[in-house]
């Protein structure tokens, strides 16, 4: 009877680990976009100006769907936020 009950203890640690990366694994891909490095940096630095879905707000210009108007390459809108 010990080895049956070794066995019935072994099956339900092996069933909780696997649920737990399982619930692991689908969190971390599911929160994948959140974490991604630029969409963080986008959050904390552009947002609050540009707007969340980039049509900007009274306080900057939106950054999609128009003509840029403070530099044509990475250089001059660099200098242009700092």
């Amino acid at each position: 009877m010990s080895s049956l009950h070794w066995l019935i203890k072994t099956l339900v640690f092996l069933a909780l680990l696997i649920a737990a990366v399982v619930i692991g694994v689908n969190w971390y891909l599911s929160t994948d976009d959140e974490r991604e490095p630029s969409r963080v940096a986008f959050g904390e630095h552009c947002a609050s100006c540009h707007g969340v879905d980039l049509a900007g707000t009274s306080t900057g210009p939106a950054l999609v769907d128009m003509r840029l108007q403070h530099g044509k390459g990475i250089v001059e809108l660099t200098a242009s936020i700092n």
